[in-house]
């Protein structure tokens, strides 16, 4: 999945999650293995996706052990 950060004034920024998805749990693993220039920091960090309780709507983590004040847009 890549993910588009849209500025009117410049192409999108991107990063791609790839990982696994459990039919059968309905889990997501995976990680950060590509991004544009301005998030290449970011890079490898760890991505998972968890249900939010409400049908149909799941909530997309990315866990990076760097410095937290660093923050997608």
């Amino acid at each position: 999945m890549t993910l588009f950060f849209t500025n009117a004034s410049t192409p999108p920024h991107n990063v791609t999650v790839q990982g696994a998805h459990s039919f059968s749990s309905g889990r997501f693993i995976g990680s950060l293995s590509a991004a544009s220039n301005r998030y290449t920091w970011i890079q490898n960090a760890d991505a998972s996706i968890g249900s939010t309780g409400t049908i149909g709507t799941s909530t997309l983590t990315i866990a990076w052990a760097g410095a937290n004040q660093l923050t997608l847009p």
